[in-house]
């Protein structure tokens, strides 16, 4: 009875909870893999003596996230024309429609076992975009502004970040008669290489007889990026990159620190583990700044009496009609740049894993991952099964409470280690057909174990 009641318990928890964050459970349960200690940081593996990879071929991590795919937006008729599909687009947004890619590049890699622990020396790339566009912006645009007074037709946030870190992994594993413990700690020095983070709110504003209409742009933002701003006003010939991209690669004044820290425990039926992983903050203060700004354009129509009459001593071209009237249209333009330092929190992650040994060869178990910003709402549970042949073949079939099927693969000949995971091979399958994709999840590598 009490089991039936767990059991349903967790089916109702497995399919309630909604990840829209990106994970990396695959990579966590492939213990095999240098890498998995990016995630998993108590991971052992007593085969492993040395390893060390390749700059850019050891491990390549990107994932792809759109709420729209391109066939939500453009469609094909039946004589292969392209159009516009705004019923589609209507029934497919969101209140907030996102598209963010997530991308870790493993620059170098070098670990080594002495006696009973693991040394590890990581430096990876890491690059995080996000575009976040509030759906009232779409059906403005769709709409029209028939319906509308005055009043606010949604927000467009835009955030970039592009940081290094470097990274220490230590991992000691510690016998019970015939179990053992394994605690790993990772110091991590953390540069900023740059960050853009702009907020902005658009409003309409027009006059009960539509004879003058208006839209006007309010943002704030932190950027740490190497550009000029010699104006009060949103002027691009006064705003000037001096971006070199040596400096840039090589920057290291906006510094930070991070660790990650994770507990393990396994005997001949059961393995636990836990990690916390990105806990730290950078601050960024080379080419940083604060920034505030107001954009606004009203409308209201055109006079072209004076362009139908080309012997006219008053006629205008409509080309010059045309460009007075662009001139004409800007009644706000302010731009505050206060340049000063600022810092950001890295976005803690949370991993627990408990895999049920059925064999030699063969486990089953569960994953709960999720952030810790949003512990409940992002919420991940993982089924999963692992079938191994030594440290020669390791292959991993998971599943998760968004329906996504995962999948890792890695096969080592000699020091040789090749691998492929997904957390989502169906909808990454869909990267041959670009109309279709909007989920694209990939880790490769190629690593070499002694």
């Amino acid at each position: 009875m009490v089991f039936k009641l767990s059991i349903r318990i967790f089916f109702i928890l497995f399919l309630s909870f909604n990840l829209s964050a990106q994970n990396e459970n695959i990579l966590y349960l492939m213990d095999n893999l240098p890498s998995s200690k990016d995630v998993n940081i108590s991971s052992y593996e007593d085969s492993i003596k040395f390893n060390f990879s390749l700059p850019l071929i050891s491990s390549f991590y990107t994932d792809i996230n759109s709420d729209l795919a391109f066939n939500d937006i453009i469609q094909k008729r039946s004589d292969n024309s392209n159009f516009l599909a705004v019923n589609s687009l209507l029934t497919s947004l969101n209140q907030n429609n996102n598209f963010n890619i997530k991308s870790k590049i493993n620059l170098f890699r070098i670990g080594f076992k002495i006696k009973n622990s693991y040394l590890d020396l990581i430096i990876n790339e890491n690059f995080k975009f996000n575009l976040d566009i509030n759906e009232d912006i779409f059906r403005f645009l769709i709409n029209g502004n028939k319906s509308y007074s005055n009043q606010s037709i949604g927000s467009l946030n835009f955030n970039f970040n592009h940081y290094r870190e470097v990274a220490l992994a230590f991992t000691k594993k510690i016998s019970l008669n015939e179990k053992y413990l394994s605690i790993g700690v990772k110091p991590k020095y953390l540069i900023g290489l740059s960050n853009i983070n702009l907020y902005n709110n658009f409003l309409y504003n027009s006059r009960e007889d539509f004879s003058e209409i208006g839209l006007i742009v309010e943002g704030t933002g932190d950027i740490s990026f190497p550009i000029s701003i010699n104006s009060n006003e949103i002027n691009f010939d006064q705003i000037t990159s001096n971006l070199k991209l040596d400096d840039y690669i090589l920057s290291n004044n906006n510094n930070g620190f991070g660790f990650d820290f994770g507990l393990g425990f396994k005997s001949k039926k059961i393995k636990i583990s836990t990690s916390v992983i990105n806990i730290g903050r950078i601050n960024w203060i080379e080419n940083s700044r604060n920034l505030s700004y107001e954009l606004g354009y009203n409308f209201n129509g055109f006079d072209i009496s004076n362009s139908i009459n080309k012997d006219d001593d008053n006629f205008i071209d409509f080309n010059d009609l045309i460009n007075n009237k662009i001139d004409s249209l800007e009644i706000k333009n302010s731009l505050t740049d206060n340049k000063k330092s600022f810092i950001e929190n890295l976005k803690p992650r949370l991993f627990l894993n408990t895999s049920f040994i059925v064999s030699n060869k063969f486990e089953v178990g569960i994953l709960f991952n999720s952030s810790f910003e949003k512990l409940i709402e992002d919420m991940n549970i993982t089924i999963h099964s692992s079938l191994k042949f030594n440290d020669v073949f390791h292959l991993i079939a998971s599943y998760d409470n968004n329906s996504k099927l995962g999948v890792g693969l890695s096969i080592k000949g000699g020091p040789l280690q090749l691998y492929l995971l997904t957390n989502n091979v169906i909808d990454t399958y869909n990267i041959f057909y670009p109309y279709k994709a909007n989920k694209i999840n990939l880790n490769m590598g190629i690593n070499f174990v002694f």
